[in-house]
């Protein structure tokens, strides 16, 4: 009897650690929900918008930029990179930290908008409203309309860190960053896809000359997001 009662015993006990193994998250699908089309013709900041059984979207802010530093896929914080370096790029050399405990960029380098242009930046998060990782920039394309005649190609970037999480940098002085926390946009060939009910952080962006950003006309960023037209009017 008592044989059993510790055969018992350990069987439990064994059930116990196979229920701690892993309590990560862990996807495993669900039923497909009818995807419904959507097209917003003024989006606004701060608001959030449902395209059924697609995604959830909400833009977050707009702004111009001259520079925007990005880079690829590393790891942070591995000896490997621990040593100070230099790494030449549109603005001069940019040092990357010495400090091990303090998380760094590899293989950052500089997106400049050249000479007489600006880059429209409109940061959105995206969350994946599918049964299935999705990679949205490969579902998405952008364009600004300038006095509703003339259409300028945009282009996406990706955030695989939240808005409020920045890594150590140091530049030359001068260099908008010098001294400074920033957070850094993701090349697009290292694209990280997003599980269902996960955010995605994103850059829509589009390069214009200086003449229409600071011209009148009506402006608008207009973003085709797995065939929803979405619009948002810079002005």
């Amino acid at each position: 009897m008592k044989k059993l009662i510790a055969l018992f015993a350990a069987l439990a006990l064994m059930a116990g650690f196979a229920c701690a193994e892993d309590l990560q998250v862990q996807i495993i699908g669900g039923e497909d929900v009818p995807q419904a089309t959507l097209d917003l013709d003024d989006m606004q900041l701060g608001q959030t918008y449902e395209i059924d059984g697609y995604a959830r979207i909400m833009p977050v802010s707009f702004e111009y930029k001259d520079i925007f530093p990005q880079y690829s896929a590393g790891n942070a914080g591995n000896n490997e990179y621990r040593n100070r370096r230099d790494h030449e790029n549109v603005t001069g050399k940019v040092c990357y930290s010495n400090s091990y405990y303090v998380p760094y960029y590899y293989e950052i380098y500089w997106q400049n908008s050249g000479t007489n242009a600006d880059f429209a930046w409109l940061l959105m998060d995206v969350t994946n409203m599918q049964k299935e990782p999705t990679s949205f920039m490969q579902e998405t394309s952008v364009k600004v309309v300038f006095d509703e005649e003339y259409e300028y190609a945009g282009w996406v970037r990706q955030f695989n860190y939240d808005y409020d999480s920045t890594r150590e940098i140091e530049g030359e002085e001068g260099v908008e960053t010098y001294g400074s926390f920033i957070r850094a946009a993701l090349d697009p060939a290292d694209e990280q896809p997003i599980d269902m009910v996960y955010t995605g952080h994103y850059v829509f962006g589009c390069t214009l000359p200086t003449a229409v950003v600071n011209g009148s006309e009506p402006l608008s960023m207009v973003i085709d997001l797995g065939g929803n037209e979405l619009t948002y009017n810079i002005r």
